[in-house]
């Protein structure tokens, strides 16, 4: 009796870890389709972690934003570089819904806000959320970030009218 009851506690420990395993490897190949995916669409991709900080440098945000080469955005707040209230508190509702017991991906979502660069433009960037929990059950955001511009600004010239 006694050695099958370790045998049926190892079964179980091998198939626990082993269900970690899949789980893990799930969400790393979810994870990288997420960033894949928005980093051919975006100019700009951030990753937050469950306090909403950056958890790695995008020297392409860092462009947009003309922070400069050598200084990293790792470890800042997203809404630290926006200057309107109203998108800092659009960005947190963003951030916090859904944030109950769900452990599958949530939908991405679309919006819009407002960020400040270094020479103090602001400059309107198009966000692509998703919501993602992480194998310690720490929720992350991968936010892509497209920069917006007015068509208008891009549409051939006139010609010239000739003169005589």
């Amino acid at each position: 009796f006694e050695k099958a009851m370790a045998l049926y506690v190892v079964e179980r420990l091998l198939v626990s870890c082993l269900r970690r395993q899949v789980e893990a490897t799930q969400e790393r190949s979810l994870r990288v389709a997420f960033l894949s995916l928005l980093n051919v669409v975006c100019d700009a991709v951030v990753e937050l972690d469950g306090s909403h900080h950056i958890t790695q440098h995008d020297p392409r945000l860092a462009h947009i934003l003309l922070h400069g080469v050598g200084k990293s955005m790792q470890g800042a707040a997203l809404q630290d570089f926006m200057p309107d209230a109203e998108d800092r508190q659009s960005l947190e509702e963003r951030l916090r819904e859904g944030q109950g017991e769900r452990t599958e991906p949530e939908l991405a979502t679309m919006f819009h806000v407002r960020m400040k660069d270094a020479m103090g433009n602001r400059i309107r960037m198009q966000c692509f959320h998703v919501t993602y929990v992480s194998l310690g059950s720490t929720r992350h955001h991968l936010i892509g970030l497209c920069e917006e511009f007015d068509a208008r600004l891009c549409e051939p010239m006139a010609p010239l009218a000739q003169q005589p």
